[in-house]
């Protein structure tokens, strides 16, 4: 995941190598995993196994040192811009994403 600016590296907030790579999980296809991402002084992602009063299996922060994350125009992508990754890192085939919500508000 990309936290920030794709060009402007003062503003692109990432986790370190280390935590990159004690973040990888094998998910199970038969559970439910409610991930959500926050920012503004702080930019933050956290993966709950079950939903959202589920264990936490990710949870990473990263300060956002150069004033709060809110670009303009804000973009979100389910899966992985192709110019970035490959087409073949775009989709995982069989994925099914439920109820999303993106928004400057708090969930329903």
């Amino acid at each position: 995941m990309l936290y920030g600016s794709a060009d402007d590296t003062s503003v692109r907030y990432e986790p370190t190598t280390d935590q990159r790579m004690n973040s990888v999980r094998n998910l199970d296809p038969n559970t439910w995993y409610y991930w959500r991402y926050a920012w503004g002084r702080t930019v933050r992602v956290t993966v709950q196994e079950g939903g959202p009063t589920g264990p936490f299996i990710y949870d990473i922060t990263r300060n956002s040192t150069n004033g709060s994350y809110n670009p303009q125009s804000h973009s979100a992508f389910i899966g992985t811009p192709a110019g970035r990754s490959g087409i073949e890192s775009a989709t995982i085939p069989g994925t099914i994403y439920r109820n999303v919500w993106i928004s400057t508000r708090p969930r329903p």
